[in-house]
């Protein structure tokens, strides 16, 4: 076999990346299988399997292959974060939020910006203190709602989300709108200036004031276009500003309307 050809293991890799691509995870867990019994040392083939195995709802499956793939990157002195973030999850899902935290800190001290793993952190908090309130609600015999359904309380704060998100893509697109308005008008401004430089200083002109029009000078009628070019600028840095503001605005509530929904979901992440 060539040097450039991929081995038996990675080619029993790739069929399995299809087969869970097309969401056959069954198949994609049996490839994944057979492939380690021909590399037992790669991590990422068991990285793979514990995401069939997640994808199928065999927790525990998911948990032993992602604690596997962990130790074998150490062993390979490999940095593998991914491996946390199998293992963190499977333990979530089979609600150990202790142990899920701390393998995601234990991923964090090796990489600290990585941005799943603190995402992990802010949704194993909040799946902690979902299950602390039902236990509460359990002794107290109140219904406990189950994985996937959302309480009044969380509907409610959904639509108003909604309604907000709603609002402000109103707002954002005429935001849009006036600034590429000001633009235009600062380019037919900055051209109106220049076509006015090419003319002698003596010509008679006039500008227009409301309804009138009356003389003017070469240096008056400039003065006072670059005054509108002035105007339109501060006018477009004040719609640039907002319009980042309402995008930061809409991303936050997106942000927010998913931890409400992941908060509520049994299932893989």
């Amino acid at each position: 076999m060539g040097d450039s050809e991929p081995s038996p293991a990675v080619l029993k890799k790739q069929e399995g990346n299809a087969a869970f691509s097309a969401k056959d995870y069954e198949k994609a867990l049996t490839l994944y299988t057979e492939a380690i019994e021909l590399d037992p040392s790669s991590h990422v083939l068991y990285s793979n399997r514990s995401a069939a195995h997640c994808a199928l709802k065999n927790f525990k499956g998911a948990e032993e292959d992602a604690a596997n793939c962990i130790k074998l990157a150490a062993d390979n002195n490999t940095i593998f974060i991914k491996g946390y973030y199998r293992l963190a999850n499977a333990q979530l899902d089979q609600g150990n939020h202790d142990n899920a935290m701390k393998t995601v800190r234990a991923g964090l001290k090796i990489d600290s910006q990585n941005t799943e793993l603190a995402k992990l952190v802010r949704l194993i908090k909040a799946r902690k203190e979902k299950q602390r309130q039902n236990d509460r609600k359990a002794k107290d015999g109140v219904p406990i709602l189950k994985p996937g359904e959302l309480s009044q309380e969380d509907q409610q704060q959904l639509q108003e989300l909604q309604n907000q998100y709603d609002q402000m893509s109103k707002e954002h697109q005429t935001v849009a709108n006036k600034l590429g308005m000001y633009e235009r008008d600062q380019q037919r401004l900055d051209l109106t200036l220049k076509e006015m430089s090419d003319l002698e200083d003596n010509r008679k002109m006039f500008r227009s004031v409301g309804k009138m029009f009356m003389s003017a000078t070469k240096e008056e009628v400039c003065d006072h276009l670059a005054l509108q070019k002035s105007v339109a600028k501060k006018k477009s840095n004040e719609l640039e500003a907002r319009k980042a503001y309402l995008a930061k605005k809409k991303t936050s509530h997106e942000v927010q309307v998913r931890e409400i929904l992941q908060t509520h979901a049994g299932g893989a992440q």
